[in-house]
């Protein structure tokens, strides 16, 4: 992995480059590095350049699923979205919340549809749900989705969750048989393009200080997209902004720029936690122990989070604002089943039982069907 190599070595499109200046030691000499490097040592250098992904496992087979490949959602270039809150109380504007989502409505439902695929795939092993699948992404790609004209900043997010739906979705069917590689090819590319428009923006037009949930977001539909392009450049990229959220966390539990949200901090608290711990979790598996960052944060921002749920009243304190009555679902906790099962706990199970999880679109779909349900 890349986080073993050595400093003086960077990893990046697959490519070993030596920091040190060659005037230091000659270029022969460093050629001759970089030839021990793969011809001596090729497991070492693989290595470096693999990034795993929690979906990488078989899956087992139940047979054809009978399932009929729908027609795909022409794909969506262009996207003009805004945000839909009236003021810094974050209160949301019904007639802007309905224009946003007139306006990302096919992206949304093309997404839908590859994501729920994926996860039968995952769920059954059916191959030709996998292809269905795949094709789908496939006309996505050729038709350029999201890499047009995003007008506002509500479109840049926009993609960056629909960005993280796809390529979590691709990660899930790519090892699936029988799926052409020349196409495999252009839905890599395809994700990779849009990941670098995500960094692009937050790197540009986001302020340095906005440390909150809309970077973790970010973050993990470029690691996802950097796992299945093979470049850790993207995944370091991500995984930056999970360990500043992380780091933020404070002894209470509490994220600061959440809280910031008033009356929806306990919500938005629930909000950050799909991406970190999505993230944590593809950390781990790739040697990266989140968990521990900050005194195990996540920990605290996890109960923290769960016993606000029981009494809202342990957030009011610290935003100094009641809290909005929370319409929970299993879709907001989807993030508790990895959790659990790594850190298993009476607590988070009747939470889980309380709320079924039923799989959310812009973590890519359900986390049931993973190895590590």
């Amino acid at each position: 992995m890349l986080r073993y190599l050595p400093r003086q070595l960077l990893l990046e499109r697959n490519v070993v480059q030596l920091a040190f200046p060659q005037r230091l030691f000659g270029a022969r000499c460093v050629a001759w590095v970089v030839w021990l490097l793969i011809e001596i040592f090729p497991a070492f250098a693989a290595n470096a350049a693999t990034l795993e992904s929690p979906w990488d496992s078989t899956t087992s087979s139940y047979g054809n699923q009978n399932v009929s490949c729908p027609t795909g959602v022409a794909p969506v270039r262009n996207i003009k979205a805004f945000k839909y809150y009236e003021d810094d109380s974050y209160t949301v504007d019904p007639a802007k919340r309905s224009a946003y989502l007139d306006a990302t409505r096919n992206a949304r439902t093309a997404a839908k549809q590859v994501v729920e695929l994926a996860d039968t795939y995952r769920a059954a092993g059916d191959t030709e749900v996998a292809r269905c699948a795949s094709r789908l992404l496939l006309d996505q790609a050729k038709g350029r989705a999201l890499t047009g004209k995003l007008t506002g900043n509500q479109a840049e997010l926009f993609r960056a969750w629909i960005l993280n739906s796809y390529a979590t979705a691709w990660l899930k069917v790519r090892h699936a048989s029988g799926l052409d590689s020349n196409q495999q090819r252009i839905i890599v590319e395809w994700l990779v393009t849009l990941a670098e428009g995500v960094m692009r923006f937050h790197s540009t037009f986001m302020p340095k200080t906005s440390e909150h949930n809309l970077r973790y977001w970010a973050g993990l539909a470029v690691i996802n997209a950097g796992i299945a392009g093979g470049r850790p450049d993207l995944y370091e990229w991500g995984v930056q902004w999970a360990r500043h959220g992380i780091n933020s966390i404070r002894p209470d539990g509490t994220l600061p720029q959440e809280l910031k949200r008033g009356a929806r901090a306990l919500r938005y608290h629930l909000f950050a936690l799909q991406p970190l711990i999505a993230i944590a979790e593809i950390a781990w598996i790739n040697g990266d122990d989140l968990y521990s960052l900050n005194d195990n944060g996540l920990y605290r921002l996890v109960n923290l989070s769960l016993d606000g749920l029981n009494d809202p009243r342990i957030v009011q304190r610290e935003a100094g604002v009641k809290q909005l009555k929370q319409s929970v679902s299993g879709t907001d906790l989807e993030w508790l089943v990895p959790f659990a099962n790594r850190f298993p706990d009476a607590k988070y199970n009747a939470f889980l039982k309380k709320y079924p999880i039923k799989g959310t679109l812009y973590l890519g779909g359900k986390l049931t069907s993973t190895p590590y349900q």
